[in-house]
């Protein structure tokens, strides 16, 4: 999902695709010099990202409407502090940092671009 897009946006795309969690996206970014792609990943939100903007919206008696056009860059969690695989990494490898760590959801990037996403389910 894009950086600029709305709490409102991300919950609407989270549920009509069954996702507990998205990758955010600056689409103004390319991905290299060599490429016309755009959409470098930022960082990442979660259903409980998502639940906590609420959560602090209510809290503070914010609108509703308000809570709901808060942007995602706003609150999602950077890049430098998602836990993430790369494509070399072995399945064992990813089973293993997920247990660790409590990851329920793995994406695997590379290249500013995720090339796929490992989920418990998936294990």
């Amino acid at each position: 999902i894009c950086q600029d897009a709305t709490v409102r946006e991300a919950i609407s795309f989270s549920i009509d695709r069954g996702l507990s969690g998205l990758m955010v996206v600056d689409r103004e970014v390319m991905l290299s010099d060599t490429s016309r792609e755009r959409g470098r990943v930022v960082g990442m939100t979660t259903s409980r990202d998502l639940l906590r903007v609420m959560a602090k919206g209510l809290k503070e008696n914010q609108a509703p409407e308000e809570m709901l056009d808060c942007r995602i860059k706003e609150f999602m969690t950077p890049l430098s502090q998602v836990i993430y695989a790369r494509p070399e990494e072995t399945i064992g490898m990813c089973r293993g940092i997920m247990a660790k760590l409590g990851v329920k959801c793995l994406p695997i990037l590379s290249e500013g671009r995720v090339d796929g996403l490992i989920t418990f389910r998936d294990l």
